[in-house]
């Protein structure tokens, strides 16, 4: 499963720049504690040579997956990126901890990993925004998609990527009492947008 995630994460690297983009257009203000969650991390790397916050992580799971972003910081040379290795619940994260967080992939692999909003919504700062949800961004070109296009699928077919609808996720949304601070957007996949 780790290699699976590695080789996800290396076809998706010249989609980064795009979703930073399209993560960007979200924060809250420049600075701040800005976290990227999941398997699925990588737009933290941009996010950071941007200088958009002052502090960058990755909450990673399942175990063994850190062993990726080891890796992959050093061969990005972007050493101000921490490692958290962790889990849904994100034991040992302190409540209020950070200002922005990105999590791609959510929802859609099941198989893998649950999707704790209520979790998530305590490590949010206050006026803290979460982008949760999966695809390619509004800002990606259609020329970059379709070259992955194929291969991603295949790749996520053997993580258990399923289809999720919209209704599926403002039905866990309504299960933890978060509709007032909770909006849907379908442009560039299906994102859930929390600010707190």
């Amino acid at each position: 499963m780790v290699n699976t995630i590695k080789e996800i994460n290396s076809l998706w690297r010249p989609i980064f720049p795009y979703l930073a983009d399209f993560a960007e257009s979200f924060l809250p203000s420049r600075g701040g504690r800005i976290a990227e969650i999941g398997p699925f991390c990588g737009v933290i790397y941009e996010l950071s040579k941007r200088k958009l916050g002052e502090e960058f992580h990755i909450l990673c799971f399942p175990p063994g997956v850190e062993r990726i972003y080891r890796t992959e910081i050093f061969e990005e040379g972007i050493f101000n990126v921490g490692i958290v290795l962790t889990d849904p619940s994100f034991s040992g994260v302190r409540d209020g901890c950070f200002d922005f967080i990105f999590f791609r992939g959510a929802f859609f692999f099941p198989s893998i990993f649950h999707v704790d909003l209520l979790s998530l919504f305590r490590i949010l700062n206050e006026k803290g925004v979460a982008v949760i949800g999966g695809g390619f961004g509004a800002l990606t070109p259609s020329c970059i998609l379709e070259s992955i296009k194929e291969r991603s699928k295949i790749l996520n077919s053997k993580l258990g990527k399923i289809d999720i609808a919209r209704e599926t996720v403002w039905s866990a949304v309504k299960s933890a009492k978060l509709e007032g601070y909770a909006t849907l957007i379908e442009e560039g996949g299906l994102w859930l947008i929390l600010k707190k």
